[in-house]
C-alpha cells in the first residue's frame, strides 16, 4: 500500500485494537483512524469480573492510554459512533456528523445487551447489563447496598453476573434461565448438575425452566412474577440474556447483519474494501465449511490481526479454534473447538471423576474436533493442537492422559 493509503476502522474492543496497531506496524506512513463509540482507550472485557469480584483494581482492566494511540500514530476518535458507510463513495460518516473518507475498512463493532423482554411498570429504575467498564461500575454500586440480586440469564454473562456479586459476599443471588441448567446448548444434564452443585455451595439459588413475566417497582426494588408464578421482591435485577450486533454501519453499506456480518474465510465481506472482524464477522470456516462465529477475546485479537494483513494486502484464510475458558465457582470451564452434539460421524466420549470432574471429547471419525472440560485445566493447549493439527487419535484415556480426568 501507498504511504497515502487510507485506513478507517470501526470499535475499539480487541479486534479493532489489535487491527489498528497490526496496521501501523506493519505500515508506520500511512493513515490510520480508529472509531470508538466508547469515552475510554482500549480496555479489557475479559477482566471485568475480576474488576467486579473486587479481585483487581480499576487500572489494571485499562490495557491503553490515551496518549498511546498518540504515539503509535493512530488517530483514535473517542466517543464516536460510525452511523453509516457509503461504499460507492468511500465514505463513513459518524454521529457527531464527522465524515471519513477510507481506502479500506474493517467493520469490528461487536455487539451490546439485547434489551430486556419484561416491562418495568412505573420506574425510573431498570435493570443492569453487564457489557462495559460502565456497567461495571454500576454493579459494584448496586450490589454493595443491595440485600438480594436476581441475575436473569443462562449463559456465559448470566454465569459472569451470578458468579461476580456472589463473590463479593454483600447480597443473596437467585439465578434464573430458560433452560435446564446453564449453557445446555453446550453442557449436558450431566455437566450442568455438576454447576448447580458448584453454584449451590457458592451460595446461589438457582431457578431453571423459568423466566420473567412482569416486574413492578416497588420502594427500594422490583417486584417480580414470573412465568412459572413464582414471585419475589429484590432490590436488583441484573440481566445477561445475549447480545445483538452493531451492525447499522454494515445494513447502511448494504451487507447483511443476521446474524453477523458475512465474510469469507479472509474476512473479506462482499464488498470491495470492507472487512469484518470479532464478534461480528460470520466467515467463512475453510475447516468445517460452515460459516463460524467467534465470541472469545483471544479470537477476535486473532481476526483482527489477520483481517489488518488481509487489508494491507495479504491473502490468508482465517483458521483458529474457538476457545472459551471461565472460572466456575471455584473451579474452571472450558469449551474447545466444535461441541456440537449432533451430525455425521460424530462420536463422543465423556469422562467421569467423582462428583466435580468432566471431560467431554467429540470425535468426526478419528479426528479430535471439539471438548468440554470441568474441572483441572491441565492438557488443555495440549487438546487445542490436537484440534488444529487435525491428526488422527485414539479417543482412549488409558492411552492418551489428555482425555482423563486429572
Amino acid at each position: 500500500m501507498s504511504r497515502d493509503t487510507r485506513y478507517v476502522v470501526l470499535g475499539n474492543g480487541a479486534a479493532g485494537n489489535a487491527a489498528a496497531e497490526r496496521l501501523r506496524q506493519n505500515d508506520s506512513e500511512s493513515w490510520v483512524t480508529l472509531v470508538a463509540a466508547e469515552r475510554h482507550p482500549h480496555y479489557s472485557r475479559v477482566a471485568l469480573p475480576r474488576y467486579v469480584r473486587g479481585q483487581i483494581a480499576e487500572e489494571k482492566v485499562m490495557m491503553r492510554k490515551f496518549e498511546d494511540y498518540h504515539r503509535l500514530g493512530i488517530n483514535l476518535l473517542s466517543g464516536v459512533a460510525a452511523t453509516s458507510v457509503d461504499p460507492s463513495r468511500k465514505m463513513v460518516t459518524c454521529a457527531d456528523g464527522s465524515i471519513l473518507p477510507y481506502d479500506k475498512l474493517l467493520i469490528a463493532t461487536g455487539g451490546r445487551p439485547k434489551p430486556s423482554t419484561w416491562q418495568v411498570s412505573d420506574a425510573p429504575r431498570s435493570s443492569l447489563v453487564f457489557h462495559t467498564i460502565e456497567d461495571a461500575r454500576r454493579i459494584i454500586k448496586a450490589s454493595e447496598s443491595a440485600r438480594q440480586v436476581l441475575v436473569v440469564g443462562g449463559g456465559f454473562i448470566g454465569y459472569e453476573l451470578a458468579e461476580c456479586i456472589a463473590h463479593r459476599k454483600t447480597a443473596k443471588v437467585v439465578w434464573m434461565m430458560r433452560g435446564p441448567w446453564f449453557l445446555h446448548n453446550v453442557l449436558d444434564a450431566s455437566a450442568g448438575l455438576i454447576c448447580n452443585i458448584l453454584a449451590a455451595e457458592a451460595g446461589i439459588d438457582i431457578i431453571t425452566g423459568d423466566s420473567i413475566q412482569s416486574v413492578t417497582a416497588n420502594s427500594t426494588g422490583f417486584h417480580v412474577t414470573t412465568a412459572g408464578a413464582r414471585r419475589m421482591d429484590v432490590d436488583v435485577i441484573a440481566q445477561g440474556i445475549g447480545i445483538d450486533y452493531y451492525t447499522e454501519p454494515a445494513l447502511s453499506a448494504g451487507l447483511n447483519g443476521e446474524p453477523g456480518i458475512r465474510t469469507d474465510s479472509r474476512l473479506r465481506t462482499r464488498i470491495p474494501d470492507i472487512y469484518a472482524a470479532g464478534d461480528i464477522a460470520l466467515f467463512e470456516n475453510e475447516e468445517t465449511g460452515r460459516l463460524t462465529q467467534m465470541g472469545s477475546w483471544e479470537s477476535a485479537m486473532a481476526q483482527g490481526r489477520l483481517a489488518a494483513d488481509n487489508m494491507a494486502g495479504g491473502d490468508e484464510p482465517f483458521q483458529d479454534v474457538p476457545t472459551y475458558t471461565t472460572s466456575l465457582f471455584g473451579s474452571s470451564l472450558a469449551v474447545l473447538g466444535d461441541t456440537t452434539r449432533d451430525g455425521p460421524d460424530l462420536r463422543v466420549l465423556t469422562v467421569r471423576s467423582g462428583d466435580r470432574g468432566y471431560r467431554r471429547f467429540h470425535f468426526r471419525k478419528d479426528r479430535l474436533v471439539g471438548a468440554v472440560l470441568i474441572g483441572s485445566p491441565k492438557g488443555r493447549k495440549r487438546l487445542i493442537e490436537m484440534i488444529k493439527e487435525g491428526t488422527p487419535v485414539t479417543p482412549d484415556p488409558q492411552a492418551m492422559p489428555e482425555f482423563a480426568v486429572a
